[in-house]
């Protein structure tokens, strides 16, 4: 999925963090709708616009097919018009800028999101 050093990093967080999930959810490793795998603390320093496939701005506790929000690139992966390298820059340090006791959602330990207000900004890491 992801490089094993950011990986490593990503888990680091999570063991750091105080908010602790059940041990068999996180152990079987499946994603439902709506929950998330675990949370981590802070978003590691590693996690930069170098390491970061895209991102999504959408509504909360949606689905994230882009029928609630908006997918952005740094390289026109997925859709010409949503090359947008600032977005990408913007979404990222919003979310470091919000760090708060509710930490943030791990997803498959590639996909981090954090709900701000009535926004839900999500980092897609690359493979």
């Amino acid at each position: 999925m992801i490089n094993t050093k950011l990986q490593k990093e990503i888990l680091k967080e999570h063991n750091k963090c105080s908010v602790k999930l059940d041990v068999a959810r996180e152990k079987s490793g499946q994603s439902i709708k709506g929950e998330y795998d675990y949370k981590i603390s802070n978003i590691p320093n590693s996690v930069n616009i170098k390491t970061i496939d895209k991102v999504y701005i959408g509504k909360p506790n949606r689905c994230m097919c882009g029928c609630s929000g908006k997918y952005y690139d740094t390289k026109g992966s997925y859709d010409k018009e949503d090359i947008n390298e600032q977005k990408v820059k913007k979404v990222l340090n919003r979310m470091k800028k919000h760090n708060d006791e509710n930490g943030y959602k791990v997803i498959e330990d590639y996909i981090i999101l954090k709900v701000i207000g009535n926004t839900q900004y999500t980092i897609y890491l690359k493979d």
